[in-house]
């Protein structure tokens, strides 16, 4: 068992604490909370240490796992605490960062063409077939983005930013298994469809070879998630779009990164294949059905 001291600053979250997503074990870990205050309209940073125990919940229901827990309770656990955490009010007057000034994966480097500049300009990729596939990619990318400004259709909120299951600690006593997202270093404000669709694109496709999207994972995790939230009509429409554009932002971090800034680390330029694969198998007409069955049945 191991466990992580986390390290959060928060901004803007009067009336609440960021660890209403986070399971309280006890009276000392509640009294440990802060709450945050705002002196003359000026957002002050709370800084909230605790350690939180579990283990990375990818390890536990990885097949080398030495104690693997049941991969539908631990994916229903980490959707219900994803929805948790995006109850969390947000104060306007705070005027806090949103998705626009960082987190969540970066996606304004995208939306800016940052991201598409580093491509276009470095000798190592500007010609690779990888850049023509982007560019198209990224122009869905920034009209989902877009589309995610319908704030009365497309709710927005406190999101996680990276909602990884290396991001999530687990638990499990006597058959129940809690979950608890840590590593905030994306945390930001914005569309909290980002966030479930990160989530589903980090948890519920099987890994290689095989590389396909597991729709009893999907029915787990959504189910979890759809116990404290459900998603407006608007965010079903926008649901498969999102998926690809959250798996465009891991899959070009993993190109640029591997490609550009560390070429050295050959036996890693590959690797973003994994994740452009799976961007092509959500244009199939056939999986999107299923996918919507999934999560409406």
């Amino acid at each position: 068992m191991c466990g992580r001291t986390i390290c959060l600053f928060s901004f803007g979250f009067r009336g609440c604490w960021i660890f209403q997503a986070f399971p309280t074990q006890n009276s000392a870990y509640e009294q440990n909370q802060i709450q945050f205050t705002v002196d003359d309209n000026v957002p002050a940073p709370t800084l909230c240490l605790s350690f939180c125990q579990g283990t990375a919940a990818d390890a536990v229901i990885s097949p080398d796992s030495k104690i693997p827990f049941p991969v539908d309770k631990v994916l229903f656990a980490v959707g219900s605490r994803l929805a948790q955490l995006h109850k969390i009010p947000v104060v306007t007057e705070a005027q806090l960062g949103t998705y626009k000034d960082g987190g969540a994966c970066a996606v304004i480097d995208h939306i800016s063409d940052k991201i598409k500049t580093t491509i276009a300009s470095s000798p190592h990729t500007c010609d690779h077939p990888f850049h023509a596939f982007y560019t198209t990619q990224l122009n869905e990318l920034k009209l989902s983005m877009e589309a995610a400004s319908e704030s009365d259709l497309m709710p927005w909120g406190v999101i996680h930013g990276d909602p990884f299951l290396d991001n999530c600690l687990a638990t499990m006593d006597t058959g129940t298994v809690e979950a608890t997202w840590v590593d905030f270093e994306d945390v930001t404000v914005g569309p909290l469809l980002f966030d479930f669709a990160c989530c589903i694109i980090g948890s519920c496709f099987r890994p290689s070879p095989d590389n396909t999207l597991d729709l009893n994972r999907l029915a787990a995790l959504s189910k979890g998630y759809f116990s404290t939230r459900t998603l407006t009509p608007r965010e079903m429409e926008l649901l498969i779009p999102f998926l690809k554009l959250t798996l465009l932002t891991s899959c070009t971090w993993r190109f640029v990164n591997f490609n550009i800034h560390h070429r050295e680390i050959s036996d890693c330029r590959d690797s973003y294949v994994e994740f452009q694969q799976r961007i092509i198998s959500l244009l199939n007409p056939e999986l999107i059905a299923k996918i919507t069955t999934c999560l409406t049945s």
